[in-house]
């Protein structure tokens, strides 16, 4: 079992630490779990984590070139306001209610002009 060593907080040689575990070419500016464990194998001190929170969020090549995993969000592409009552529609659905008389769901339509309702009760069978 390798012992870490300990070092004081605010010492000079935590920001040259952190450096080389994260921004020189063998830290490859991994993330902040990586970069933690990497650190954690050989030293260790009271705000370590803080400390590689903090130095990962300014750091400069991982803002430059880092992306965000997910996709990208589409255009907005606004529905057209109606023009007279009963010509635009919304559907929706209230699914897994106490029975009553039979029924378990309620369909919502919805007169996107006059903001007009109808309800309908349907029984547990209901398909489109």
């Amino acid at each position: 079992m390798q012992e870490s060593i300990w070092l004081p907080n605010g010492l000079n040689l935590i920001p040259s630490l952190l450096t080389e575990f994260h921004t020189s070419p063998t830290g490859g500016h991994m993330g902040i779990k990586k970069t933690l464990a990497r650190l954690g194998e050989n030293f260790v001190w009271a705000a370590m984590c803080n400390d590689v929170q903090q130095f990962i969020a300014s750091c400069l090549g991982c803002q430059n070139t880092k992306y965000e995993a997910r996709k990208p969000a589409g255009l907005l592409c606004p529905l057209l306001a109606p023009v007279r009552p009963w010509e635009n529609l919304s559907l929706d659905f209230i699914v897994g209610l106490p029975p009553y008389h039979g029924n378990t769901t309620i369909m919502v339509v919805v007169d996107r002009f006059s903001k007009g309702i109808h309800l309908g009760m349907l029984n547990l069978n209901f398909t489109t």
